[in-house]
């Protein structure tokens, strides 16, 4: 709701499309596929008529705590504790902005 609350526009436009390509790709599409595959892909650009973007650019500071700091070159992130203990199994994440491999932070 908080992402609601402080972008709406943004987040009916961005986030509503994303998340309704799911749900028809699960009911129309049976058996397993990929979340952001092929199927997803163009329900996103045929019914919502929205570039099939995964990821969003969001501030999510304030909507979803993070609590482990992770570093690269130019700035610090904050993971989830899901995406701390996939990174602490061996999932790499790289920064978008730098391309370095995030590592966690010694202030965490």
């Amino acid at each position: 709701m908080t992402l609601y609350a402080e972008q709406p526009e943004p987040f009916l436009a961005e986030v509503v499309p994303h998340e309704m390509a799911h749900w028809v790709v699960h009911h129309v599409y049976p058996g397993r596929v990929r979340p952001h595959g092929v199927q997803w892909q163009q329900v996103m650009i045929d019914i919502f008529d929205r570039a099939p973007r995964v990821t969003h650019r969001f501030d999510t500071t304030r909507a979803s705590p993070a609590p482990y700091r992770y570093a690269c070159g130019c700035r610090v992130h904050h993971f989830t504790r899901r995406r701390y203990l996939n990174e602490r199994r061996g999932s790499q994440y790289r920064c978008r902005h730098c391309g370095e491999r995030l590592h966690l932070d010694a202030v965490s």
